[in-house]
């Protein structure tokens, strides 16, 4: 399932569910919250993916970072938040063109199960992109334990 914003930075964009950290919260309550807020649905189970750094149009320092979560497991009545759209995307058919352009890039490794470390990417203006690299890890690799440790919001 995906969201259309209505307002902010992914506006008029299909994009996971994710924002900001409030006061006090580990970034993992922070994606169980916004989760919830945005389409009702608690996660039973939460997977650490990997994070992701985007520069937009000439920034110097990091625009945001995310970090990715996945999960299977839900409980809860899917309902919107009133200001944007959800919806559900068969996988051989999600909308690419509307997403950010980074994710064309990542979301294949999450979504075929594979594990990465780390995704560096930069816009030169509206949702175009500039620089892409992602750094997959190798087979049998897998997160010491200070990374499993790092985990933020989606």
């Amino acid at each position: 399932m995906l969201i259309r914003n209505a307002e902010g930075t992914s506006k008029g964009l299909w994009n996971g569910f994710g924002g900001k950290i409030e006061e006090g919260e580990t970034p993992c309550e922070g994606a169980k919250r916004e989760l919830f807020e945005e389409a009702g649905l608690t996660m039973r189970s939460i997977t650490y993916q990997g994070a992701l750094t985007a520069f937009l149009s000439g920034a110097v320092f990091p625009s945001f970072m995310l970090y990715v979560f996945s999960s299977k497991e839900f409980t809860g009545r899917i309902k919107g938040d009133g200001k944007s759209e959800l919806r559900w995307f068969p996988l051989n058919a999600l909308p690419y063109i509307t997403l950010w352009h980074d994710d064309a890039v990542w979301l294949p490794y999450l979504l075929a199960g594979r594990k990465w470390v780390n995704g560096h990417f930069e816009y030169a203006g509206d949702n175009l992109l500039r620089v892409a690299e992602i750094l997959p890890l190798e087979v049998g690799e897998d997160f010491g334990e200070k990374d499993k440790r790092s985990v933020g919001i989606l």
